[in-house]
């Protein structure tokens, strides 16, 4: 199955667009991957909240920033998922937010 060079979703056969951020695959295979944002430390706790259309919430802690994000990339494909929020538990703020159109 091939994935997303953008976000690194699995991209389900005969799709030209991303199901997790929307991206044109076939623009994508001119442009380079994007590597996660570095300004963001590293090592930081963070939550990765997962709301489904069902109107449920599930949460998960990371003790660094680049697992929670490929956490958080990984759930936004689910077909259920409406919202998946990453968010810094120490200050609070929330750092990504993933969506699926339509929410």
């Amino acid at each position: 199955m091939r994935t997303c060079k953008n976000c690194g979703c699995y991209l389900p056969d005969n799709w030209i667009t991303c199901p997790a951020c929307f991206t044109n695959i076939n623009e994508q295979q001119e442009t380079k991957k994007v590597v996660y944002k570095e300004t963001k430390p590293r090592f930081t706790v963070c939550r990765v909240d997962l709301y489904l259309k069902n109107n449920t919430k599930s949460s998960n802690l990371f003790a660094s920033y680049d697992n929670a994000v490929k956490f958080a990339h990984h759930m936004a494909c689910r077909a259920d998922a409406a919202v998946v929020v990453v968010t810094d538990v120490p200050s609070g703020k929330i750092i990504e937010k993933f969506s699926r159109k339509g929410y």
